[in-house]
């Protein structure tokens, strides 16, 4: 998870945990439609977590962006899309010139 690298002092609880299943709704093989209405979702949803945690430090939204940029990449090499991976690797090799160097 995104936050779990930021623990809270103040919580020393687990708030939740994670059990597997086979079969479950999250394991599930989805069409390209479905899954990339998940990468979107998921995106929005981390751009929440940016504005609730307020990080506008210029690097660490950019290191964010290239972050989305590559899973939509990956999408795009999974669904063999070419024009989206041609379109993403464009977007990275961007990013990585306007900080001058590579984004991990």
């Amino acid at each position: 998870p995104f936050l779990f690298q930021h623990l809270c002092p103040t919580i020393p609880e687990k708030l939740y945990g994670v059990c597997v299943r086979q079969g479950s709704h999250s394991r599930r093989q989805l069409r390209k439609e479905a899954e990339e209405k998940k990468y979107r979702e998921y995106e929005s949803l981390i751009d929440e977590i940016i504005s609730i945690c307020h990080i506008d430090e210029k690097e660490s939204l950019d290191r964010l962006q290239v972050w989305k940029i590559r899973r939509r990449y990956q999408l795009a090499r999974k669904y063999k899309d070419r024009w989206g991976m041609l379109i993403n690797l464009w977007k990275i090799r961007r990013y990585r010139k306007r900080v001058g160097g590579s984004l991990r």
